[in-house]
């Protein structure tokens, strides 16, 4: 898919306009599924100095966004103490206002801890964004 994840391998035969059925057939789904603020918040609390961190540092620098990483970690620093919630309804409305649930930390920690390392971007483009809306 254009944003998300394929339930299988794309057809050489795909037609542009299948992958866009395809495309917003998932990101109806990802709506209807709601956004949980608080999941939300922790997952991106666990990205960034939590169990999930390392392996997003291994995945950053596997693509070169090392540097990109560390800017991410720069805007961590004015939002580390927020509350999840009140982090989640931030990073919603980032999600929100980009059209972007592939930036949905719960997401982008899934992929990364199942090997997609390029998952990192998204991670990256969220905390420039909220870097943007610093807290406090």
């Amino acid at each position: 898919r254009i944003r998300g994840e394929m339930a299988e391998a794309p057809s050489e035969d795909m037609t542009f306009d299948q992958v866009l059925a395809a495309d917003a057939e998932w990101a109806a789904k990802e709506q209807a599924a709601g956004f949980d603020t608080k999941a939300e918040g922790l997952a991106l609390k666990r990205l960034l100095e939590g169990p999930s961190s390392d392996a997003l540092g291994t995945a950053c620098q596997s693509v070169g966004q090392g540097a990109q990483l560390e800017s991410a970690r720069g805007a961590w620093v004015s939002w580390k103490d927020a509350e999840a919630s009140e982090l989640g309804a931030e990073v919603s409305a980032v999600v929100s206002r980009l059209e972007a649930p592939h930036l949905r930390p719960s997401g982008i920690e899934e992929r990364i801890l199942g090997g997609v390392a390029p998952a990192c971007y998204g991670l990256c483009n969220l905390m420039k964004e909220l870097g943007e809306r610093k807290h406090g």
